[in-house]
């Protein structure tokens, strides 16, 4: 079975501190603060329940909304300002090309199951 355990990180490249709150639309708890320069590891698995992570830069900054689902397509997120707002660069993850790999490992199932039927 494969991990579904993802991790992805937020990385401040703001003039500011940011506050990163975790939570649903409804509510919401600090989960940390980004210093500047700082950055982030969100921990998440991709079977979990869906979740916003809010990020505030102070009272003349906008915030911005980082989804769950985004945190599972991306494995790096960049937040900058540019003219007082705040700006999400995102990194898609890598994708494991496991063609090759299956193909073998079906081949080889398939080969030990017939010498166990000849064998019997």
């Amino acid at each position: 079975m494969a991990c579904s355990k993802v991790t992805t990180v937020i990385h401040n490249l703001t003039n500011h501190v940011l506050v990163l709150n975790a939570g649903t639309p409804r509510s919401s708890a600090k989960l940390a603060t980004l210093e500047i320069g700082g950055e982030h590891k969100i921990k998440m698995d991709v079977n979990w329940t869906y979740q916003e992570f809010m990020l505030k830069g102070g009272e003349d900054v906008q915030k911005v909304v980082i989804s769950s689902d985004e945190c599972v397509d991306f494995e790096r997120i960049d937040v900058s300002e540019i003219d007082g707002r705040l700006e999400v660069q995102r990194v898609p993850r890598k994708q494991f090309d496991d063609s090759a790999y299956s193909l073998s490992t079906r081949w080889h199932r398939t080969f030990i199951r017939w010498l166990k039927v000849m064998w019997v």
